[in-house]
């Protein structure tokens, strides 16, 4: 490929907790390992704890939401 150049045509999943896109595969990396939650034996612990750290999150900004726009606000994790 020109210039060192790789096109990558993989495919990305939202992730439920945080809204970030994961993707699905990756050259040379356990595909396993690219999803948080599939590290995690017990699936429901991840979930508890990503809802713990969202809340966290949702707190904290809280002051910070005045001086932000509605764009910003909507972009991060929520509980849901």
């Amino acid at each position: 490929p020109e210039h060192g150049v790789v096109a990558l045509f993989i495919s990305f999943a939202q992730d439920a907790h945080f809204g970030l896109w994961i993707p699905e595969s990756c050259p040379d990396v356990p595909s396993e390992v690219l999803n948080p939650q599939n590290t995690w034996q017990d699936k429901q612990a991840y979930h508890q704890q990503a809802q713990g750290l969202v809340s966290r999150f949702e707190k904290n900004f809280a002051q910070f939401a005045e001086a932000v726009s509605s764009a910003v606000l909507a972009a991060g994790p929520h509980v849901k």
